[in-house]
C-alpha cells in the first residue's frame, strides 16, 4: 500500500511539474522586424548625460555639456552612441531620426534653460 501511494504521490508530482512546461509558449515576436524597443527615452538620455553618467564616453556632464552642445563639439550622435556603447541603447538606435530628432530637441531645451 504504501509503494502505490508513493508512486501515485510521484506520479502527480511529474505531472504538475511537466504539464506546464510541455504548455509553455514561446514569448511572441513583433510582427515589425524593423521596430526596435528603446527604454531610455530621449528625456533620459539627456538627464543622464546632464548628471554625468556617461563621463566614462567623454560627454561632459553639467554647463560642460551644454557648452559642448552649444558650440558643436559634441552632436546628438555623439551622446546616442556614448549611450549604445554603455548599453542604455540598441545599436539600432543610431539609425532612428525619429530618436535623434527627440534627443536634438532635449538639448536645445537645455540651451534654452540656460540662458534664462
Amino acid at each position: 500500500m504504501k509503494r502505490f501511494i508513493s508512486a501515485t504521490l510521484s506520479a502527480l508530482m511529474m505531472t504538475t511539474v511537466f504539464v506546464p512546461i510541455a504548455h509553455a509558449q514561446a514569448p511572441a515576436v513583433p510582427s515589425r522586424t524593423s521596430a526596435i524597443e528603446i527604454t531610455t527615452t530621449p528625456f533620459d538620455l539627456v538627464s543622464l548625460a546632464y548628471q554625468g553618467f556617461l563621463e566614462s564616453e567623454n560627454i561632459p556632464k553639467f554647463n560642460r555639456l551644454i557648452f559642448a552642445y552649444r558650440t558643436g563639439r559634441l552632436e546628438v550622435e555623439d551622446l546616442v552612441q556614448a549611450a549604445i556603447n554603455t548599453r542604455r541603447l540598441p545599436a539600432e538606435a543610431i539609425n532612428d531620426q525619429r530618436y535623434l530628432s527627440a534627443v536634438e530637441r532635449q538639448l536645445d531645451g537645455l540651451l534654452t534653460g540656460s540662458s534664462n
